[in-house]
């Protein structure tokens, strides 16, 4: 019984760390983004040199590494969760902020994969929901 659980611990650390590993690559390019990149290129550039670059952004490596730590981030997440027992504690506070998490990120990865169903969504809407799964980490790390 005791190697069953040093197995089950192991999967779950192994989860945890690649889950917060992707997680920090998405959140923190998504910050990088917009808080140092956006307002320094709309400085630099002429706004149609600006739309263009931008554009490079959203193509090839850079679209695949969005797709790839989205993905990674939100299925980790959704692997951890069960892996550490939500399912046997359903009803508790700290399963349905992992399940609200699990809605927010599915939705963010599923705009990432449609790119927004034909239209990105307002950034205002989508950097609130980097705030709102941020918060709901960390909820979680205190068992809500």
């Amino acid at each position: 019984m005791a190697r069953l659980w040093e197995d089950r611990l192991t999967v779950i650390v192994v989860l945890q760390w690649l889950h917060v590993l992707f997680a920090i690559f998405w959140f923190g390019s998504q910050l990088y983004s917009v808080m140092v990149v956006d307002p320094q290129l709309a400085r630099l550039v002429p706004a149609d040199a600006y739309a263009n670059i931008v554009d490079a952004f959203r193509a090839g490596t850079p679209r695949l590494l969005t797709v790839v730590s989205s993905t990674g981030t939100v299925l980790l997440g959704f692997l951890r969760g069960i892996a550490g027992g939500v399912l046997d504690v359903a009803g508790s506070a700290y399963f349905y902020t992992w399940l609200a998490a699990l809605v927010i990120g599915t939705f963010m990865v599923i705009s990432i994969w449609t790119r927004g169903y034909g239209g990105r969504i307002p950034s205002p809407l989508w950097n609130s929901l980097f705030v709102v799964m941020f918060t709901l980490m960390i909820a979680m790390r205190f068992g809500y």
